[in-house]
């Protein structure tokens, strides 16, 4: 997957990624790796990925609370797009989440 990102095909990344490396490990080197591989391809899409792109990255765990990626997905979907509700309703919701852990 790491080469796939390092050639521009953060697409083919993104299709076989799945999920966090060892999301249970501690070991510093896993961790790292994890650390390392989530970011590289958050960055890759947030910089050159498709609205579908980002929005198959955003359902996964890692990115359930990501607002950049729905924002930038939102910003990429055409303005007629039926997609746009669903992301609107989750950066309200995220909003709103951020909104109550800040003022208990």
């Amino acid at each position: 997957m790491l080469s796939c990102l390092q050639r521009g095909a953060h697409r083919v990344a993104l299709d076989i990624y799945r999920g966090s490396v060892l999301p249970r490990s501690e070991a510093p080197g896993v961790v790292n790796l994890r650390e390392r591989v989530s970011t590289l391809l958050r960055e890759a899409l947030l910089t050159d990925g498709s609205a579908e792109a980002l929005l198959q990255y955003a359902d996964l765990p890692e990115a359930s609370g990501d607002m950049a990626v729905r924002m930038a997905a939102l910003k990429l979907l055409p303005p007629r797009s039926p997609k746009r509700a669903a992301v609107v309703a989750d950066l309200e919701r995220l909003e709103s989440e951020l909104g109550t852990r800040q003022h208990p």
